[in-house]
């Protein structure tokens, strides 16, 4: 059945809602390890997507973990300022995150 509708279309600003998730690729990168061997990996993508204006950073690291994804948030809030509220069924365990005015995170 085809998606219908847009998830976007309650949402009325940026930062309103950032969505997070992380994938294990089929792509693999190549690279040397500190005594110069050649290796080759399958790495991890984590990305966060900003649904209301759909801008997106992903993050390419060898597992999902959390200093990958406070990596992330920190990079987003960095470049696009503070969600409202980010939410993610996989890293999360299905939960919805808020931001409060002190900057505490609390679930919603």
């Amino acid at each position: 059945m085809p998606a219908q509708g847009s998830y976007s279309r309650h949402l009325s600003r940026p930062n309103e809602l950032w969505e997070l998730d992380s994938s294990p690729t089929d792509l693999y990168l190549s690279y040397q390890d500190e005594d110069g061997t050649p290796k080759r990996k399958r790495f991890t993508l984590v990305a966060c997507i900003d649904v209301f204006t759909r801008r997106t950073k992903i993050r390419v690291a060898e597992t999902s973990n959390s200093e990958v994804i406070a990596l992330l948030i920190r990079d987003c809030i960095l470049d696009w300022g503070v969600p409202e509220t980010f939410s993610s069924k996989s890293l999360f365990s299905n939960k919805r995150y808020s931001l409060g005015k002190n900057r505490s995170i609390f679930k919603s």
